[in-house]
């Protein structure tokens, strides 16, 4: 992931710019879904969320990562989201 920052001197803020190639993350995806197996007692690989997409949800609701990462909810979120389907390796029910 690629980041630059910019201050803005008019609203007196700094910017942070991410972005991410998602492209190898689709290939690992599309492979996955070819051979992926439920593991005994840990489920199914329900899929990979990219960086920028986390980075993005946090800004949008507004949590830290340490919110993110300790709460199940914010993962299945964007794991259900239709926008990012994509990422989806196992597509039943979370």
């Amino acid at each position: 992931m690629k980041q630059t920052l910019h201050f803005d001197d008019s609203e007196d803020r700094l910017i942070v710019h991410s972005e991410q190639d998602v492209e190898p993350i689709l290939n690992e995806v599309k492979a996955l879904k070819e051979t992926s197996k439920e593991v005994p007692g840990l489920g199914y690989h329900a899929g990979r969320i990219p960086e920028v997409v986390v980075l993005d949800y946090m800004n949008t609701v507004g949590i830290t990562f340490a919110e993110f990462i300790n709460n199940p909810v914010h993962i299945q979120r964007i794991m259900t989201d239709p926008n990012y389907k994509k990422f989806r390796v196992w597509e039943g029910r979370l």
